[in-house]
């Protein structure tokens, strides 16, 4: 089997101009003419790139987008079948993803109709193939929206236009309150020339049966296909490797009978397993496999599993246990990353799942409003020791689940998905759907509809999927479900949306397994440049005080809501952009850091944390910890800090404040504390240490009620600052008792300085005259990564932050309490 990328010389026109005629004809030119593009791509991408729509994401942009929706669009591409291998038995077009409806034509005829972005299709195309001349490859898409209404019931959709529910295409893109409405068209995923000779390896899957004193039990299932009559049987051989190009630790060889389907039982005595961090390895052996049709190889086909065993741990919690140790669950919701392409670049992914891993993640959430990401970003998991809980592409709607032709389509996508990322180590739960069980039990979709339409899916279709496809990797009908109302903080998992602007209440009603909770804030100066033109970002007040005038562009990027104006005024009342800007990401990152903390004290009565959000679609106001851009928010870096393997963290209950520790580490580390107690102005009140010893995967009280001289006497001046070793570990933590906006914080400086380390880091010193609060160190590269940031200096304290950047340019210091600082390197 050979493939092809078809991604260069592709053309695109709107159907406005082809009133007629026929545009899989290469003579055919349409009144506009033809725009050369490259696949994958989007409709709407097209259009930016050719300036029908500057700047997408600046103010309201985005909208200009949206009048393109209800056209067709063609693509077309000429290719040539390589000479080695027109000789071959079958050809088949795979396109991997392409939104939504399409009709595919070869040379004149239509070969194909496709109707889900979700999964890929291929078409045999054998029989209009021209294997030694010129083919002609069109694509007409569209959305449909005239022939979607028809099937329209507000039983299941509540309003006579909303199609959302209808169509298997990324939901988010229909609007959602952290993403725009932007309905992406075209082939969006790579388009593929797929050339078989006798005989194909289609899939291979290997499932860890079992795991005992350092041995692992195999199960290795492959999928054949024959394209052609064969009258001795083929041979598969298998092979599993450690590392490329090394000797095998195991082989087979087998005949190849009936429908090609082979399952083969493996013994590893000396088995090296995958773990999540920080756990261990997240190790990866290879598995080749090999057809042979009378001695001669006719396919080869290698993918890379990891070994390690899966369990849900219910009844009274709901704790992941990998290997057979249990695992605290820390990191957030991912969503997709561009709403232009839905996809991203493999460099893109790579920056956002390292900045993850870096930030010390185990788990990531796919929600199931988005897509069922790239390959690329499933091995980047699997290389970083992040989990997956991947949810199925259901999300805050009734589906049509007594729709026959609905069904079959929800079928075939289950299938495939499944069979797609079984083969992931970091794959550890399948989820039906995103907060469709909620809305059906405490929402008011009982007045509407007779019975919770898509039950059908999350009750039969997709657990039979995955019990039958992907054994050993637990099923769970959807997020949050759990309880008689699936609301519940005693059974399953809970979306904590409830604890505002009470935001401690993250502590007193602590479900077993927190998978969304969040908070919005403004991303950073350098974005909200990109977001909004310059006289619309600031015209004296707060946007929060001005629901109309110029600030309506806030709103358009969810910038108007309830949960700034609840919290915010906790944490000051900003007179300028970048105050509001910093006391939004203040507010963000303090909330989030204390819910990872006091989840994690609770470790295993609480077992997750998943925040909600990670990334963004677009640049605006939300909840994510990194911005559109891929520039991290001060939440991110409080909570890395609040995720490190072994962290210390100041604890108030019944007026009394205490100091605990928290290990993932599976021994048990001596730790040693030492707190001091200060005024802003840097007075020294009280000095203490503190031995102990940190349990194993666990937290450990070590100091249950402060001494006398360590207890903060007036709220609004001093603060308390802890160290604690264990592990050969450091965790720092700077703690304030009041109010944000009661503190009073002197006026201070910071002497700054920067040095070119070499092409790729930059090294910034920086020295306090007194106390300084929230310093955040800035450049203009989005792909810029930081050591730390957001930090507090000590009076007299040199800090260094390190910055990966090859870019060159100023560096911008800004904090709470200091003047803004700009330092050129």
């Amino acid at each position: 089997m050979t493939t092809f990328a078809l991604s260069e010389n592709w053309l695109m026109a709107s159907g406005r101009d082809i009133p007629g005629g026929s545009p899989w004809d290469p003579a055919y030119m349409p009144a506009g003419g033809w725009k050369p593009v490259t696949v994958p791509t989007t409709v709407q991408a097209e259009l930016v790139k050719a300036g029908v729509v500057a700047s997408p994401w600046k103010d309201w942009n985005i909208k200009g987008l949206e009048r393109f929706e209800r056209d067709t669009w063609w693509f077309r591409r000429e290719f040539v079948v390589p000479e080695t291998d027109r000789d071959s038995d079958r050809f088949e077009l795979e396109f991997q993803g392409v939104s939504l409806f399409a009709t595919v034509w070869l040379n004149g005829s239509p070969v194909g109709f496709l109707h889900n972005a979700h999964i890929a299709h291929r078409l045999d195309v054998t029989r209009y193939i021209n294997r030694a001349g010129g083919n002609v490859l069109a694509i007409e898409c569209s959305l449909a929206y005239d022939e979607m209404r028809k099937r329209i019931r507000t039983e299941i959709s509540g309003t006579g236009d909303n199609v959302r529910s209808y169509v298997r295409l990324c939901q988010m893109s229909f609007g959602w309150d952290f993403a725009p409405r932007l309905v992406v068209i075209g082939p969006w995923r790579p388009v593929n020339l797929i050339c078989h000779k006798r005989a194909a390896v289609e899939t291979i899957f290997v499932n860890t049966r079992a795991i005992e004193a350092g041995a692992a039990d195999l199960s290795i299932e492959v999928r054949t296909k024959l394209v052609q009559r064969i009258e001795s049987a083929p041979e598969l051989h298998l092979s599993i490797l450690e590392n490329e190009g090394t000797p095998p630790v195991w082989e087979h060889t087998c005949p190849i009978h009936g429908d090609g389907r082979i399952t083969v039982e493996a013994h590893l005595p000396s088995a090296r397993l995958w773990y999540p961090a920080p756990l261990g390895e997240p190790f990866r052996y290879y598995v080749k496999a090999t057809v042979s049709c009378d001695g001669e190889i006719v396919s080869r086909k290698t993918a890379r599993f990891g070994i390690r065993t899966v369990e849900l741990k219910q009844n009274g919690q709901f704790t992941f246990c990998i290997n057979g140790v249990d695992v605290f669950a820390r990191g957030a919701n991912w969503v997709p990353s561009n709403s232009l392409t839905l996809d991203s670049t493999p460099e893109r992914y790579r920056h956002l799942l390292e900045l993850a891993h870096e930030a010390h993640f185990n788990m990531l959430r796919v929600w199931g409003g988005g897509i069922y990401e790239p390959e690329v970003f499933y091995d980047l998991c699997d290389e970083l020791g992040i989990m997956v809980w991947q949810d199925f592409m259901y999300a805050c709607a009734m589906y049509p689940d007594d729709d026959t032709a609905f069904m079959e389509n929800a079928t075939r996508e289950a299938i495939q998905v499944v069979t797609r990322l079984r083969c992931h180590p970091s794959v550890v739960l399948w989820c039906g759907n995103n907060e469709c069980q909620e809305a059906w039990t405490l929402g008011d979709w009982p007045d509407r509809a007779p019975r919770h339409f898509g039950e059908r899916l999350y009750d039969h279709v997709l657990p039979d999927t995955v019990r039958e496809l992907s054994p050993g990797i637990p099923y769970w009908p959807g997020s949050p479900y759990g309880g008689p109302t699936t609301r519940s903080r005693e059974v399953g998992d809970f979306h904590d949306w409830y604890s505002f602007p009470n935001w401690r209440d993250y502590d007193k009603n602590a479900p077993l397994f927190s998978s969304e909770y969040g908070f919005r804030s403004v991303p950073s100066r350098e974005t909200v440049n990109e977001m909004m033109s310059g006289e619309l970002q600031w015209d004296g007040n707060s946007p929060l005080s001005r629901p109309g005038s110029l600030h309506k562009v806030w709103q358009f990027h969810h910038g108007w809501c309830g949960w700034l104006q609840s919290i915010l005024p906790q944490f000051g009342d900003p007179t300028s952009l970048d105050e509001f800007i910093m006391l939004t990401q203040e507010a963000q990152a303090t909330l989030m850091r204390y819910a990872v903390e006091v989840y994690r004290r609770r470790m295993f009565k609480t077992s997750g944390s998943l925040i909600w959000q990670y990334d963004d679609p677009w640049p605006a106001v939300t909840f994510s910890l990194v911005d559109h851009f891929g520039r991290p928010k001060a939440a991110y870096f409080w909570v890395k800090e609040a995720h490190a393997p072994v962290i210390g963290m100041f604890y108030e209950k019944d007026g009394a404040t205490g100091y605990w520790g928290i290990s993932d580490l599976q021994n048990t580390q001596a730790c040693s504390l030492r707190i001091r107690r200060f005024t802003h102005s840097g007075a020294l009140l009280g000095d203490a240490t503190f031995g102990g010893a940190l349990l194993p995967n666990a937290a450990t009280c070590i100091v249950e009620s402060l001494p006398q001289n360590l207890t903060i006497a007036s709220p609004d001046e001093e603060f308390l600052y802890a160290e604690l070793v264990a592990g050969g570990m450091l965790s720092e933590r700077v703690y304030h008792a009041g109010k944000r906006c009661d503190w009073r914080l002197p006026a201070a400086t910071i002497e700054a300085g920067a040095v070119r380390e070499n092409e790729k880091r930059v090294r910034v010193k920086l020295i306090s005259s007194g106390y300084v609060h929230f310093v955040c160190v800035s450049v203009g590269d989005p792909a810029a990564r930081y050591s730390t940031n957001a930090v507090d200096l000590l009076p007299g304290e040199q800090r260094e932050i390190v910055i990966r950047t090859q870019e060159r340019g100023a560096i911008t210091i800004r904090s709470a309490n200091a003047p803004t600082l700009v330092v050129e390197v």
